[in-house]
């Protein structure tokens, strides 16, 4: 199973193609819709309940705003072998937004590696297509 988790309700939209993707290619998924802005304790939850699961190699996170959950996640992953791949999520795409949410995802602490594979629905599908290549 891969879990996908999104920031909010609003999210989804950018799903629809890497989601029919993993469908297609038979890949399990679940979507977790947790803000860790709105719901931070409930968010660090629903992260340690993966973390749980041995079954989980790759976890995918996507936000809007300043795409805080994927780093949130990866910050929990350090002592793990989970993959996270963060997609950052906006409604008005320009340089200076895709440029601030590649810098947020590429920001992590020495040793949390997180891969950004881009924003909205292409980099969403990216991320499903990597993921299902090393579940695969």
């Amino acid at each position: 199973m891969l879990p996908i988790l999104i920031g909010s309700e609003n999210d989804k939209p950018f799903l629809e193609k890497g989601l029919k993707y993993l469908s297609e290619n038979k890949i399990s998924y679940k979507v977790i819709v947790s803000s860790t802005h709105r719901q931070p304790k409930e968010t660090s939850e629903k992260i340690l309940e993966l973390l749980d699961n041995k079954k989980v190699k790759i976890i995918i996170g996507g936000a809007a705003s300043a795409t805080g959950l994927p780093g949130v996640i990866a910050g929990y992953l350090k002592e793990t072998n989970i993959m996270i791949f963060g997609v950052r999520f906006t409604k008005n795409p320009g340089p200076t937004i895709i440029e601030d949410a590649s810098f947020h995802l590429s920001a992590m602490p020495s040793g949390v590696p997180l891969a950004y594979t881009g924003y909205n629905e292409n980099g969403f599908l990216h991320a499903c297509m990597l993921a299902a290549r090393i579940i695969k």
